[in-house]
């Protein structure tokens, strides 16, 4: 299993090639580990959502096994279902990011 870590001082990802990296970073993984369905796992910190979103897009699309993946965010570990939704979100996860797209939102709708 690749496991990800959502903290602070984790690796920053840019939005340029941010796919090709996602790829990176999984066929790494798949190299360490062999075979994706055995019990090593490798894990990487991450500090930015992009990289996070791109994992969630290639479930989605079905690029990459949902099973293969997992977060962790303040301890907490949680997983994506074959949809490349979070199954169950932690409390505070992206809460910044939310909180401002929120802020933006209610912006617009003063105007």
């Amino acid at each position: 299993m690749l496991l990800i870590k959502y903290n602070k001082d984790g690796l920053a990802y840019s939005d340029f090639n941010l796919e090709a990296d996602a790829l990176k970073i999984y066929y790494k993984y798949l190299s360490k580990c062999g075979n994706p369905y055995d019990t090593d796992f490798m894990s990487i910190d991450v500090s930015t959502s992009n990289i996070i979103t791109v994992f969630r897009m290639f479930v989605a699309e079905g690029t990459i096994n949902h099973k293969r993946l997992s977060f962790e965010f303040d301890g907490e570990q949680f997983k994506l279902n074959e949809l490349g939704n979070f199954e169950e979100n932690p409390k505070s996860y992206l809460k910044n990011e939310i909180d401002t797209l929120f802020r933006i939102l209610n912006a617009n709708k003063k105007r």
